[in-house]
């Protein structure tokens, strides 16, 4: 139910590298240096992600916070532990959508220490970090949104079949909630020599709307059914149209609106009356509604009549509202409903009202104040590593205008060396805590998938729980 959703994030960082000794690093394999600035590799990046903080320790791509980090082809990635989004943290004063800012921030600085160290080390002379998706040509990587569901109520394997209805409503709340969660970005379209505005960076490459391959087919929602966890029980709905977010407040409302419609849509939610729309039409939608800083531009629905996407917004609100009558509302989920109404409220009166808490906002007024799009002070705004004056522009809009929204910095520091104290989170991150003190290999198995050989196990099936079954062979099974 709502108190037990768990959610997990993957982030895809670029990264280029000024190299300073790069034999070094590659056992002094020979590289061809003609040039000092050159892309980095996947052992490379691997290599250097061992760089972890005092306190943090990693075993193949696992951490003992409980995250993964690893190279996916030429990116960083970096995935959170896993997280209670409605559940209050165990520093009381917060909540679990802290508890998932503070997860992301934390990823955020263990990559930029690896590259750091590698700086002091003298391996690279510079380095430049950011978590944009969307380059000038409007190629898009990666960040997806992971959330637990039951598989007894939301199949994956029938999204595209008699679950259409409840899997569309899912695809149509990620197709319109980027009017306040969007990150906003300039990009230049096929054929075009302008530059333009998008509300969202994903949604410019979408394709389909639900589809098992996320590189090639561009879907709004991955299909994949890799549940990570019990399959008899669990399914994992893995959000691949996702933009990251600078702002707290962007990711604590993107995760909870979500949350939110997927709990109403496992209590009977679904598309219909005014919510009707053409199936396989949704990710246009998305891109339709990216397209317009406004937020005023119509939709067609599969009648022919044409809804705003703030309407949308309030009715999957309105839904929401409903089913949410059902429980006792914790802190969080009253924060989620407020601030969702609020946000369509800014949105009806002027979208940029948003700028003191949402991104594509602040990002777009950014452009205005400085007379027009211009892509290398857009990147900026996407840029994680400090530039030379020590500051970038997520730091300074995280400790000016986006301040009142961030979590606490006792909790991000918690969150870069120990787990969440309630999801499977925690005894993963200790037991990998104990192998790398007491040096025998793991192997985490996925269900099917594993790392190393191993002496135990330890079976963790329920990502809600804390509680493992311990085996014959040490390893972590989650099916």
């Amino acid at each position: 139910m709502l108190i037990d959703r768990v959610v997990g994030t993957e982030m895809e960082y670029g990264i280029t590298v000024e190299w300073e000794d790069r034999d070094r690093l590659q056992g002094n394999a020979q590289i061809d240096d003609e040039e000092a600035v050159l892309s980095i590799n996947h052992f490379e990046i691997d290599k250097l992600l061992f760089n972890v903080p005092d306190g943090l320790y990693r075993t193949a791509q696992f951490l003992t916070n409980g995250s993964s980090s690893y190279a996916d082809h030429y990116h960083p990635e970096y995935a959170t532990p896993e997280i209670k989004v409605t559940n209050a943290s165990e520093i009381e004063a917060y909540d679990g959508l802290d508890e998932l800012v503070a997860a992301e921030i934390a990823g955020e600085r263990i990559i930029m220490h690896a590259f750091e160290v590698a700086k002091k080390q003298g391996i690279i002379r510079s380095y430049s970090l950011n978590n944009r998706i969307l380059d000038e040509f409007g190629t898009t990587t990666g960040y997806h949104e992971n959330y637990l569901v039951d598989r007894g109520r939301l199949d994956i394997k029938k999204a595209e079949g008699e679950q259409y209805d409840a899997f569309g409503l899912f695809g149509l709340h990620n197709a319109t909630r980027n009017i306040y969660a969007g990150s906003g970005g300039v990009y230049r379209p096929k054929g075009e020599t302008d530059l333009t505005f998008t509300v969202a960076q994903k949604p410019v490459t979408l394709q389909k709307d639900f589809n098992l391959a996320t590189t090639t087919e561009k879907p709004l929602i991955n299909t994949r059914d890799e549940p990570h966890a019990a399959a008899r029980h669990f399914a994992r709905l893995h959000n691949v149209c996702a933009d990251p977010s600078n702002s707290a407040w962007s990711k604590r409302i993107k995760v909870g609106t979500t949350v939110m419609v997927l709990d109403a849509i496992e209590n009977g939610a679904k598309l219909g009356g005014v919510l009707e729309f053409e199936q396989g039409k949704l990710h246009h939608i998305a891109r339709q509604v990216a397209a317009d800083p406004t937020c005023k531009r119509p939709v067609r629905r599969a009648n022919g009549a044409t809804i705003k996407p703030v309407d949308i917004q309030y009715e999957i609100l309105a839904r929401a509202h409903h089913n949410a009558a059902r429980y006792t509302q914790t802190k969080v989920t009253k924060w989620i409903l407020a601030e969702w109404e609020r946000a369509l409220r800014l949105i009806t009166e002027d979208p940029l009202l948003l700028a003191d808490r949402a991104d594509w906002p602040l990002r777009y007024k950014m452009h205005q104040k400085y007379g027009g799009y211009n892509l290398g002070r857009d990147v900026q705004f996407d840029m994680i590593n400090p530039g030379e004056n020590g500051r970038n522009t997520i730091a300074v809009a995280r400790a000016k205008k986006w301040k009142q929204w961030m979590p606490p910095e006792e909790l991000i520091q918690a969150r870069m060396v120990s787990p969440p104290p309630n999801t499977r989170a925690w005894p993963r991150g200790n037991y990998i805590k104990k192998s790398v003190h007491n040096r025998f290999a793991i192997r985490v198995n996925w269900g099917g998938w594993s790392q190393l050989a191993a002496p135990k196990e330890c079976i963790v099936p329920d990502p809600r729980s804390t509680r493992t079954e311990t085996g014959s062979v040490l390893r972590l099974t989650y099916n």
